[in-house]
């Protein structure tokens, strides 16, 4: 009876580190990215890889639709972002 007590503990405990983290997934040019991890450090914010989250950023990445936080954030992204950065996230199956 204890081994099972302690087994309910352990598996309370791993589902208590997934609450509240919910996938950012975006896409691009066809293609899926995990932007789960990377949103904390996001320049413009986390808020804004939140409001995104399920949608095709190609128009957020070249400045041409904005994403509404406690203000507009909107701008175009470097090639080095789209080019470099952003393919190092890319979900592969």
């Amino acid at each position: 009876m204890l081994l099972l007590v302690a087994a309910f503990v352990v598996l309370l405990c791993l589902l208590n580190q997934n609450v509240g983290a919910e996938k950012i997934i975006v896409l691009y040019n066809g293609k899926k990215y995990d932007l789960t991890e990377f949103h904390k450090n996001h320049p413009g914010g986390a808020e804004v890889l939140k409001k995104v989250n399920g949608k095709d950023v190609k128009e957020y990445l070249e400045g041409k639709k904005g994403v509404k936080t406690d203000h507009l954030v909107q701008h175009t992204h470097s090639k080095h972002t789209i080019n470099e950065f952003l393919p190092t996230l890319e979900i592969k199956h």
